[in-house]
């Protein structure tokens, strides 16, 4: 939440509604698993604020998988385009791969809804191309 303090999303309510959203959906279709309740409270932690990092999770005791996810959900700012982020978390190994793909769907969803409340056709086109190349 202290990280999200002050943020808004383009409609204008206060990103931790999004984030609370995608971690409710996210213990609804994953029974409550811990860890990806985990990662959804934090897929947009290291997006949103610079100052936090894989270390700051790893340091405030995450445990590894959580924190790999997290990472992997963390957009990196260098160029990569929105598809081909979405290709890394859809092919990553592992537990952290399981993760992210599911609190990427969840996210997806959600802004697949907001696109659809405020008109935004073509970003819901990429959230649904996204979610398509996650789910197969």
């Amino acid at each position: 939440m202290r990280v999200h303090e002050g943020q808004h999303d383009r409609d204008g309510r206060p990103h931790i509604e999004h984030v609370q959203r995608v971690a409710d959906a996210v213990a609804r279709a994953d029974g409550d698993d811990p860890e990806a309740v985990m990662v959804a409270y934090l897929h947009d932690v290291i997006e949103d604020k610079a100052e936090e990092s894989e270390q700051t999770l790893r340091a405030a005791g995450f445990p590894e998988p959580v924190t790999a996810a997290v990472t992997l959900l963390s957009r990196p700012n260098q160029g990569e385009t929105y598809i081909g982020y979405v290709k890394v978390i859809a092919q990553a190994p592992g537990r952290p791969g399981q993760l992210a793909r599911a609190v990427k769907l969840a996210d997806l969803d959600d802004n697949i809804r907001r696109c659809q409340e405020s008109g935004e056709a073509s970003t819901e086109r990429r959230y649904r191309q996204a979610r398509r190349l996650i789910v197969g």
